[in-house]
């Protein structure tokens, strides 16, 4: 074996290699017949752990020429030099050659090597030098260059030190240099030694070892040469575990490398800056555009402290809809196993990513690690037991954390916050690392968006010089440009370098100066709102990611392309039975529900909205909340209940995006008493919308649609709705035409395969569908789709976007993606999203600003249209007030760099992989055999076998086991390894 077959790192220090020695002296030394070495201090311990490693540089015969430092006074160096003195003379003051030998009795270590040195100096193996040093100087150079009989060279720089302490206590560290890679290199440091070797350095004086010292080594070395047995050497299997941990515990490229998904260059961007081997909390509003991947940004930085040990408590916060969509991401894509908290009847119980059902803690806000609806957390009365209990979180994950917000946030005489901003104020002081989640922050004023910055930051910017800074209309006013002005000087630092240009006018003690400057310099005024604004809160606690950056990070070579869009409106005409059937929900509201103690206005405004929604979307899913009335009626009558006050006011209490994140499976509307009359009612009109889903115009619509994209070479569509009776209804009508999968939120219950699997199996057929509910349209990766079909339409654009979002994103191969969006003709939805289009379509190409504006208007607006309050001349009134408003524009004073350098990580899944392949590497009574590309069979000492793979392509949850940190395998074995149980 040669040098040159060695696998020698770069570099080595204490964070890469917590021993050096055993991972790179001892194997080099092994292989080396030549060794030049500069060392330290001319003393026993210094000889002595000059010569550890050297038992197989004896074998081979090999030659050491070394240089060992010894420090004197400049004066007698410089008479040595001059000839007035001898250096052995000098030496002898200093140490005697006794003193070379002489070491504590109990150093066994320390003895053995000196032996070794002694014998090799006896058989003329060594040869020795002195380099005199002035006092205050070091002799610092720690060079050695090995050489092989095939002259290959392995030279090293740096602070290395071979000793125990050096490698627990120092920080040290060498730079490593190979003939055959750096042949440039070699010549310098073997020409640097040879220069002190032969005393032509112009600053140390060498020379060799006086004769007495050199005799009195002969005469201490043994007779015969000593055979020690070997160092005890670690077991191969304990060095390669220890390895592996502790870079998975301090090395932030490897959690990400060890995991089974690919982080787009944004996205590791984002962990890159974050995810720092160190105690600094991260607090960050991640605020990218829909489809550009939070989730998984959230995810990679909780990897990250779960592998430090940094997160044993976290908390994720998110709408009903999206609780199990987070549990699958975090499952499938990161290998964190995260239980659902929800409640059951009386109790809250706990369910895990393979479904199983466990109780929750007595008291659950406890339960360490949970996924939990940020509905029932805000309404639930035990969510204030979580802060009276004083539960201290490391991180918390807020998602659609825009829910936390100011009620009426315009006025500011009327806002206050909503019970749940109010909660978080409250949460987030208790963690150590927060994230929050949106890709709206801002919706209609600046309040919003302060709400959120102040749970990261509490109390660093008051409400009011936050709005002031950012005001849409600072630049165009003089005076509201002084109040900005003001406001940032109250609360940002004072820049420590001079002052000069537009930084100057803005920290200007000369008031009349800088009027002067700004007064009727609108273009002064512009530049100072850019700079307060790049360099306050917003800038420095939002981390955000547009289409437009991906495109230039595409541009630069990147693999971001996003895809373009195509929409097209496709408005359906009713048929007299349909349209009657339609303008007949508000007045069987009304016979129903009206005059009730229970049914408030607000009450009765939500079970219109409910009924509207449901026969927008189907006739059949119409039809199965009538006749849930009917079937509630009777329970609650033969259990001799009444209406319960309570539940009708939670439904009063709801806000519009509450409303939205219901789960799919219900109407939610409570029990009410019927009489005969109204069950009738109730009956007969679905009986009606069940006749009419026969032979509904809008599903033949679809059947155009879906062959129209089929001709259009779109093999794999979506088909979006907003519940589960329209998704059922359609797979039934389907099924047998197409190929289909359906998700929704009550999925995992249904199918006995994860959604990995199905969607896998889907993604090879050459045509098919996808049936997708809400719950779907938020966290899931749906890209191999290239056409999403909107049967339904939410009222909320944003919910709208969010489901686009699954197909236009990264990772869309299709250069274009085509949307469908199919509408009722003249109905509230329809009347409105026209209005929109056309007041958009006047303005801007790009819905741009306004976006937030008209997402948190338009649910009402619509609302209004079927309660009969807002006409059509009103209609158009609204959006254009919406859009006639100063707006302020969050991506034109936030800026984020495109991040070009990525860390190379020091344990990989191919270092998994071989992990996982060796049975050297197994622990004592564990085997591992081959069971296909990618994947091995690991068998434990009681015979329970688990399959495994380190290969995310490949990697299926329902098939194999992820073998990386959080999968239980991996997690068994490196903890066997690590403590050290005997291995075979």
């Amino acid at each position: 074996m040669a040098l040159s077959d060695l696998t020698l790192q770069p570099d080595y220090d204490r964070d890469t290699c917590p021993n050096i020695v055993e991972e790179f002296y001892a194997p080099v030394l092994a292989q080396a017949d030549k060794y030049d070495r500069t060392t330290f201090t001319f003393s026993a311990g210094g000889l002595a752990f000059a010569a550890r490693g050297l038992e197989s540089f004896v074998e081979r015969n090999g030659e050491i020429r070394l240089i060992c430092d010894r420090s004197i006074d400049r004066q007698t160096l410089e008479a040595i030099k001059a000839g007035r003195r001898q250096a052995a003379d000098v030496l002898r003051e200093q140490i005697s050659p006794s003193e070379l030998t002489a070491y504590d009795p109990d150093d066994l270590d320390t003895g053995k090597h000196l032996k070794l040195l002694t014998w090799m100096v006896a058989q003329n193996r060594i040869s020795i030098k002195i380099a005199y040093m002035p006092e205050d100087s070091i002799f610092h150079d720690k060079t050695g260059i090995m050489t092989d009989a095939a002259k290959n060279t392995v030279a090293f720089t740096g602070s290395l030190n071979e000793t125990a302490k050096g490698w627990t206590q120092h920080y040290e560290s060498i730079t490593v240099f190979s003939s055959w890679k750096e042949p440039e290199r070699i010549p310098r440091l073997q020409e640097r030694f040879d220069r002190l070797w032969h005393n032509h350095s112009s600053y140390a004086h060498v020379e060799d070892i006086p004769e007495d010292y050199a005799a009195h080594l002969r005469n201490y070395a043994p007779d015969h040469r000593p055979t020690p047995q070997p160092e005890p050497q670690e077991p191969e299997a304990l060095r390669h575990w220890r390895y592996v941990d502790w870079h998975l515990r301090h090395d932030p490229a490897s959690t990400v490398a060890t995991v089974p998904t690919r982080l787009w260059p944004h996205q590791r961007a984002f962990f890159d800056k974050h995810a720092k081997d160190d105690d600094a909390p991260v607090r960050k509003l991640v605020a990218d555009e829909v489809g550009l991947g939070k989730t998984s940004q959230a995810a990679s930085l909780l990897k990250w402290r779960i592998n430090q040990g940094k997160a044993t408590r976290f908390l994720i916060l998110t709408p009903a809809n999206s609780r199990y969509q987070w549990q699958d991401e975090l499952y499938e894509r990161f290998n964190i196993p995260v239980p659902v908290m929800e409640r059951q009847g009386r109790r809250a119980v706990l369910i895990s990513p393979d479904g199983a059902v466990t109780a929750a803690p007595e008291r659950h806000w406890t339960q360490p690690q949970t996924i939990v609806s940020y509905t029932w957390v805000r309404h639930e009365q035990q969510a204030q037991a979580l802060l009276e209990q004083e539960a201290e979180y490391d991180l918390i994950i807020v998602d659609e954390a825009h829910h936390a917000r100011y009620e009426a946030p315009e006025n500011r005489n009327a806002r206050r916050p909503n019970q749940y901003l109010e909660l978080l104020n409250k949460l987030t002081r208790r963690t150590r690392d927060l994230l929050l989640l949106t890709a709206t922050p801002m919706q209609t004023a600046a309040a919003d968006l302060w709400a959120l910055l102040n749970m990261l930051e509490p109390d660093s910017w008051t409400l009011d010089a936050f709005e002031r800074l950012y005001d849409p209309e600072t630049v165009a006013d003089p005076v509201r440009w002084d109040s900005a002005r003001r406001a940032y000087l109250q609360h940002a630092p004072r820049p420590d370098e001079p002052l000069s240009g537009i930084a100057r006018i803005i920290w200007s003690d000369h008031e009349a100066w800088v009027r002067s400057q700004t007064r009727g310099n609108e273009g002064n005024r512009r530049e100072t709102v850019a700079y307060m604004r790049r360099n306050g809160p917003a800038s420095r606690l939002i981390s955000r990611h547009t289409r437009e950056l991906l495109k230039e990070y595409h541009h630069r070579g990147y693999d971001t392309a996003v895809p373009e869009r195509s929409t097209q409106a496709v408005k359906i005409g009713m048929t007299a039975n349909e349209r009657a059937l339609y303008d007949g929900v508000k007045p069987l509201v009304k016979e129903i529900y009206e005059g009730r103690p229970e049914a408030n206005p607000q009450i009765l405004g939500f079970i219109n909205t409910t009924f509207h929604t449901r026969v927008g979307s189907s006739f059949t899913a119409y039809a199965q909340s009538l006749r849930n009335q009917i079937e509630r009626h009777y329970k609650a009558k033969e259990a001799g209940l009444n209406p319960n006050p309570g539940e009708w006011q939670a439904i009063a209490e709801l806000e519009t995006d509450e409303q939205d994140d219901q789960p799919d499976t219900d109407d939610n509307i409570p029990a009410t008493s019927l009489n005969s009359r109204q069950i009738h009612l109730l009956r007969r009109t679905a009986e009606t919308a069940e006749e009419l889903a026969q032979t509904d115009s809008k599903f033949a619509e679809l059947l155009r649609t879906l062959s129209k994209l089929e001709d259009e070479s779109h093999k794999l569509i979506i088909v979006f709705t907003q519940f589960r009776d329209t998704q059922a209804w359609l797979d039934g009508k389907l099924s047998s035409q197409w190929p289909l999968t359906c998700l929704h939120g009550d999925d995992r219950r249904q199918y006995t395969k994860s959604r990995a699997a199905r969607l896998e199996k889907l993604r090879q057929e050459p045509r098919g569908l996808l049936l997708c509910t809400e719950s779907a349209s938020e966290s899931l990766n749906l890209q191999f789709c290239t056409a999403v079909v909107n049967y339904d339409i939410p009222w909320n654009p944003m919910r709208l976007e969010q489901r686009i979002g699954r197909i236009d994103r990264i990772g869309q191969l299709a250069p274009e993606i085509k949307v469908v969006n199919l509408y009722y003709e003249d109905t509230a939805e329809w009347q409105a999203y026209q209005a929109m289009e056309r007041r958009l379509s006047a303005i801007t190409q790009n819905v741009g600003p306004y976006r937030p504006i008209l997402d948190s208007r338009m649910p009402d607006i619509i609302k209004g249209c079927i309660a009969g309050e807002v006409d059509q001349e009103r209609l158009h009134a609204e959006i254009a007030k919406l859009t006639n408003r100063p707006v302020s524009d969050l991506d034109e004073w936030h800026h984020t760099d495109i991040t070009a350098a990525i860390d190379v990580p020091l344990v990989d899944s191919e270092r998994l992989a071989a992990l996982a392949a060796h049975q050297t590497l197994m622990p004592k009574g564990w085997t591992t055999e081959t069971a296909g590309i990618g994947h091995w069979r690991i068998t434990s000492p009681d015979d329970v076998a688990a399959v495994v793979t380190t290969d995310a392509e490949r990697y299926n949850p329902d098939e194999a086991d992820w073998f990386g940190p959080g999968g239980k395998v991996f997690e068994t074995i490196l903890v066997l390894n690590t403590s050290q149980i005997p291995i075979q």
